[in-house]
């Protein structure tokens, strides 16, 4: 196989004008070589490999060196940058729109970046070096006024970088919008001990029991969550045509996916009476949303909702056994009573869901006595009839 050329252009037309610009070594940098008058010959490496970058810079030293007067340079602030980014970057790269949590995430990132750098910050001045410093800063709060972690930082330069690639390939009147990319070779931190926390069947189990008493598509969604591994947005998102009883299928929309891919999955059989369950209460067809959203039918529940819905799920089955067992301790009392002592507007839900039987009251029950003296009556009580 022959050697692979090394790219070369000459630009200017005079002697003394001609400024060279090449390959040194094949997919290498590129340099620039410039005739010095009385000093010969003097080459610098560019920094980067995009040969129309490298002609634009070559035409800009010969003109300069012709006519003594540079074209001037628009510089390009931060905000300016953001803000196009933000306002015309709404699709990805396979034509596909972005979502509008990811936009909103963007226009907070945006932020952020901003507060710290400055609006009016020239991005030419966004060199890595800088970026070290808004690391700590974001990881210590002074951003945002909380820390966070390494993954919400890498969000943010995630998305300078992509605003500075973009701008690189916008041209307008034949120039681009951004001459050069100054995080170009910069790479992005990575968690170093990312969490990865996993629920446990028994845990699933108990959220599972209370869902019904936090909201009526609470026990549904976690039942598909459970079955399907499906990341929340896509879970959310189903409609009632995407789920085919006869044919046992899950159809998983493109939009909501992070690849934009369309996937058709079984659909898990424990889910199936659930969801039937979940029709029959709430009636819909067709494209209509499995989860609409309370305030508006037409969009699917927020993922703020949905976890606002599971930490309440978390308090009850969590800590409500604490609860149940203090009010199974006390069936022998009036029930009003304890109700009143427990803080239950009406006792049936103390009786509903929270007595619970246990094995000595079933078992004095089956055999017609009494409880004991240590479950009906006080301490004092016994001590003063012991007496």
């Amino acid at each position: 196989m022959p050697p692979r050329k090394r790219w070369s252009r000459t630009v200017g037309t005079q002697r003394g004008t001609r400024v060279r610009v090449y390959e040194r070594t094949p997919g290498g940098n590129l340099q620039i070589a410039v005739w010095v008058p009385e000093r010969g010959v003097r080459r610098k490496s560019l920094g980067h490999k995009d040969r129309d970058t490298a002609l634009r810079q070559a035409r800009a030293l010969a003109d300069l060196r012709t006519t003594g007067e540079l074209e001037p340079v628009t510089r390009v602030t931060l905000s300016a940058l953001l803000d196009r980014y933000l306002d015309e970057s709404k699709h990805g790269r396979d034509g596909s729109l972005k979502t509008e949590r990811y936009r909103r995430n963007c226009v907070t990132a945006a932020n952020y970046l901003q507060q710290w750098f400055g609006a009016e910050c020239s991005v030419d001045h966004l060199t890595p070096d800088r970026m070290s410093a808004y690391i700590r800063a974001r990881r210590t709060g002074q951003v945002s006024g909380r820390p966070v972690r390494t993954r919400s930082v890498q969000f943010d330069l995630a998305v300078l970088k992509a605003a500075l690639r973009w701008a690189t390939g916008v041209f307008e009147n034949g120039q681009p919008f951004l001459a050069q990319n100054p995080l170009a070779s910069y790479s992005l931190p990575r968690e170093r001990d990312p969490r990865r926390p996993m629920i446990s069947q028994v845990t699933v189990n108990a959220l599972l029991g209370v869902a019904p008493t936090v909201h009526p598509m609470l026990r549904p969604l976690m039942a598909l969550m459970d079955a399907t591994g499906r990341r929340l947005s896509s879970v959310l998102g189903l409609r009632w045509d995407d789920i085919d009883f006869e044919q046992q299928t899950i159809r998983w929309r493109p939009e909501l996916d992070k690849r934009r891919r369309t996937w058709v999955t079984p659909l898990p059989r424990e889910v199936e009476p659930v969801l039937q369950r979940c029709r029959v209460d709430c009636p819909a067809i067709g494209n209509a949303l499995l989860f609409p959203s309370p305030k508006d039918p037409a969009k699917p529940v927020s993922i703020y909702l949905a976890r606002s819905w599971l930490l309440r799920a978390y308090e009850r089955a969590l800590w409500h056994p604490f609860r149940r067992k203090w009010a199974t301790q006390r069936k022998e009392y009036p029930l009003r009573d304890v109700a009143a002592a427990g803080g239950w507007s009406d006792v049936q839900t103390l009786l509903t869901c929270y007595q619970q039987p246990d094995p000595e009251t079933l078992r004095a029950v089956v055999d017609g006595k009494k409880l004991t003296q240590k479950l009906t009556q006080p301490k004092r009580q016994q001590k003063s009839h012991s007496s």
